[in-house]
């Protein structure tokens, strides 16, 4: 995998850099600059992924690709009634472990089955159309393997269908699970139904960032 650096003058540029990418549901690390940058005034750096850069830098909902060294962004602006709600719970999950039990080969049919439930849901988070986002986030590619490696999965999928949400699925590598809906009161109801879970799961409603990243003066 490919990573980026998003340098920074100081610690605490960094520490803001990385907390504002958290909010948005983007894994981000700090480290300090390589010597070669850090020689400039630049003392550390917020390392994201090149699937997280374009949302990072350009907000909303990206599609990328890489070909021939020359990366290639799409931009998609989700419904504006649509509330993405995280749940986190208070063990880790590390992307070592969640990469480890993905098969190394998956099968012709349902790569092609997946590449088309991509296209559907894309189109489908910009009408804001719960039922066809639901729909489109049947995988079959990672998700069958990684909820296993995540407690209480099928109960908090169970909780989020009781309480009116259908469209969920795993953030990432997880353990984050994540709810779509354009229910304004799913969060709080989530908040109470999953407070009697044997783990800590803390309920967030992530607003969209239409706008991407900003120069700290």
């Amino acid at each position: 995998m490919v990573y980026y650096l998003i340098v920074c003058r100081s610690l605490t540029y960094a520490q803001r850099t990385a907390s504002a990418l958290e909010r948005a549901g983007i894994t981000a690390h700090i480290l300090r600059s390589p010597k070669m940058i850090s020689g400039e005034g630049c003392s550390h750096s917020v390392k994201v992924s090149e699937r997280n850069l374009a949302p990072a830098l350009l907000g909303g909902l990206t599609a990328s690709m890489l070909l021939g060294g020359q990366v290639y962004t799409v931009e998609y602006l989700p419904h504006p009634e649509l509330r993405f709600v995280a749940l986190s719970p208070d063990f880790p999950l590390s992307t070592h472990e969640a990469r480890r039990v993905l098969p190394s080969m998956v099968s012709h049919s349902d790569a092609v089955r997946n590449a088309g439930f991509l296209a559907v849901l894309l189109r489908a988070i910009e009408q804001g159309d719960e039922e066809l986002i639901a729909a489109s986030l049947q995988d079959r590619l990672h998700q069958p393997y990684r909820r296993r490696l995540i407690p209480e999965y099928d109960k908090i999928e169970a909780l989020a269908n009781q309480n009116g949400c259908r469209a969920v699925c795993i953030s990432g590598a997880g353990p984050t699970i994540l709810c779509v809906t354009r229910d304004e009161g799913f969060a709080a109801r989530m908040e109470r139904a999953v407070f009697p879970l044997e783990h800590h799961w803390q309920v967030r409603d992530l607003p969209v960032d239409y706008h991407g990243a900003v120069k700290l003066s």
